[in-house]
């Protein structure tokens, strides 16, 4: 028999909290403000790619 098959009522908030605790463990620590980095984009999103120099002005896959 499983658990479900013998429930009448409801699950109440306890039974709940039992069985969210027993598929899924205790929740990691919370990280505090001061843990916290604030991160900061230096170098713009460019939307094409650089040309490639070539000296010899003819394209050469190969090489590049």
């Amino acid at each position: 028999m499983s658990i479900e098959s013998d429930r009448i009522g409801p699950m109440g908030d306890e039974e709940a909290a039992l069985f969210r605790f027993l598929r899924f463990g205790r929740l990691p620590d919370r990280v505090l403000p001061a843990e916290r980095v604030e991160l900061v984009e230096v170098d713009p999103k460019r939307d094409v790619p650089e040309p490639v120099a070539d000296p010899t002005g003819v394209w050469n896959f190969r090489y590049v």
